[in-house]
């Protein structure tokens, strides 16, 4: 699906998109196909898109109608005609709007392209692999780089440390499109072989179900999302 984009090997994609399996699924297709993942933070307006797009040249954004209260997919089509960025709009869900282009039927049809027409593509271990940018709370965001290394040397690290296995079951209160929800959350259960519970918007009360259902071993949040669980 990438490739069909148009998405060469280097560049890079965005992506804003509630907190679910797709966002592990994308990481690794970017990886496949040689390109750098740019997770995008839901709380972001235009200007903070704009700047994002812009710092990347991100001509392919992967998004969703409506997340957190805005509709991103609207917002990724007026920065379109207004910089030329993104090119193109992939979005997840109903009431997608005219000008973009269906995830499900971009990424969820056929049979993919075969290995042969992906060699060379693969990002090395080294290889600028995230743009993974803050919050902006504290300041002007800021868009720190990592590649697969420096992210596997983080998650054995702290893994290590504490003791973590395959039988870790996590959750965090956190976007996966940050590196809590990104790499705490989906690609250390993808390390350890465990399993990563999420839920597309945090809801506390909807997160001690799931904590429940699932037998999570591990929540990962800042203070203030820990009082909300112990309230709910």
């Amino acid at each position: 699906g990438l490739v069909n984009l148009g998405v060469h090997p280097g560049e890079c994609v965005g992506v804003l998109l509630p907190d679910d399996w797709e966002m592990l699924a994308l990481a690794l297709a970017c990886i496949k196909a040689g390109v750098r993942i740019v997770p995008v933070p839901p709380e972001f307006g235009r200007a903070e898109m704009e700047f994002a797009l812009r710092l990347t040249d991100a001509r392919v954004l992967i998004t969703a109608t409506e997340l957190w209260g805005k509709r991103p997919a609207d917002m990724a089509l007026a920065l379109s005609r207004d910089i030329g960025l993104p090119e193109r709009i992939v979005v997840s869900g109903d009431d997608r709007p005219p000008g973009t282009l269906s995830f499900a039927e971009q990424f969820l049809t056929g049979d993919g392209r075969p290995e042969g027409e992906l060699a060379g593509r693969r990002l090395g271990p080294d290889d600028p692999f995230v743009v993974m940018f803050t919050s902006g709370t504290t300041g002007t965001t800021k868009a720190p780089v990592h590649s697969q290394n420096t992210l596997y040397a983080e998650i054995r690290g702290y893994t290590g440390a504490l003791g973590f296995d395959q039988t870790l079951v996590n959750t965090t209160a956190h976007s996966n499109m940050y590196r809590a929800g990104l790499v705490t959350r989906l690609l250390t259960a993808l390390v350890l072989g465990g399993t990563a519970v999420c839920l597309d918007t945090w809801d506390p009360a909807a997160s001690l179900e799931l904590i429940a259902r699932h037998g999570v071993t591990t929540f990962y949040g800042s203070p203030h999302f820990v009082r909300e669980l112990l309230a709910a």
